[in-house]
């Protein structure tokens, strides 16, 4: 296989959505429901870099924020995301949406949120990468079909997601459980790089579910699970955050989170974040843990940094 055919094939993947493995930190990713029960303004960027076989890189970077307007018991949040996803040198993303989330207050404890997110997105193939696939062993085939008429084709397409998400906190405000699901894509648009061509952006359905198993003096114990259904990409993540409190005053909680995930494409996940209340920095990386590895699926490095400016009350 061709460096060029392998990087095109690893393009018709990226335009599915972005899966990153710190979703607990990318509601707009995660589950639109899931906007609604923000309830800080804040501002959050979300890094992940992973290598392929050809000596590429990988590199997706995500800046959104939310905002939470208090009604009565309830809260509506508007959200908004820029997204740059560049597969190497070869092709990239670019695009934004703009979300809206409700959450009804079912108990003092408890809320139910409905999201909704239409997204606008544009899908390039770079003009400088040369693909040399007419050579064979040196020698130029003129009747080999050549895949540079691909370079520095675009094709923009719109987006529309919806879900639905439960949340369930303790005493102190703090997470207890949740279950949500999601329908993304769900008009599949075109996004094929030849106008005569067809090449539809799979729908998605995505769920997560956790629920705190233990809670001591300073420590817990929440498994979660993810599961993402996407045509070929279907995957689950399971696994557990353990937490480490540090401090619980006024202004809030302080905390270690730690995480550790199987993703059933062979993949364990491990994450490290340091949470206070207006802050929240977290790491992860994505280790092989079987033979059989899909070529964009070598190690993989996230970051994710989030900014709370203000309680709305």
């Amino acid at each position: 296989m061709s460096v060029f055919t392998l990087l095109l094939s690893i393009v018709k993947v990226s335009a599915q959505d972005p899966n990153f493995s710190m979703y607990h930190y990318t509601p707009l990713f995660t589950n639109p429901g899931s906007i609604g029960l923000q309830e800080n303004v804040s501002i959050m960027l979300n890094y992940r870099s992973q290598s392929v076989e050809v000596g590429e890189n990988f590199r997706a970077s995500s800046l959104s924020g939310y905002y939470p307007i208090k009604i009565r018991n309830h809260r509506l949040v508007v959200a908004g995301n820029f997204l740059n996803d560049q597969i190497a040198d070869f092709a990239q993303v670019n695009g934004g949406l703009l979300g809206v989330a409700y959450a009804i207050q079912i108990t003092p404890l408890s809320e139910l949120s409905f999201g909704a997110q239409s997204g606008f997105y544009q899908r390039r193939i770079n003009n400088n990468f040369t693909t040399d696939d007419q050579f064979v062993d040196g020698v130029f085939n003129p009747n080999i079909v050549s895949g540079d008429a691909v370079l520095g084709q675009t094709v923009s397409y719109p987006t529309l997601s919806l879900g639905i998400q439960y949340q369930l906190n303790d005493e102190q405000g703090q997470e207890k459980a949740f279950v949500g699901v999601a329908l993304f894509n769900a008009t599949e648009p075109n996004v094929s790089l030849d106008e005569s061509g067809k090449d539809k952006l799979p729908s998605s359905i995505r769920a997560s579910v956790g629920y705190r198993i233990y809670q001591g003096y300073k420590f817990s114990v929440m498994p979660t699970a993810r599961l993402v259904r996407q045509a070929s990409n279907n995957f689950l993540n399971i696994g557990s955050r353990f937490g480490y409190e540090l401090d619980n005053s006024e202004e809030g909680v302080k905390k270690i989170d730690l995480g550790i995930w199987y993703n059933t494409n062979n993949l364990g996940v491990f994450s490290i974040a340091y949470e206070q209340p207006n802050l929240t920095i977290g790491v992860s990386y994505d280790l092989p843990v079987g033979a059989d590895l899909n070529t964009a699926q070598n190690g993989i490095f996230e970051l994710a940094v989030s900014f709370r400016i203000k309680k709305k009350s």
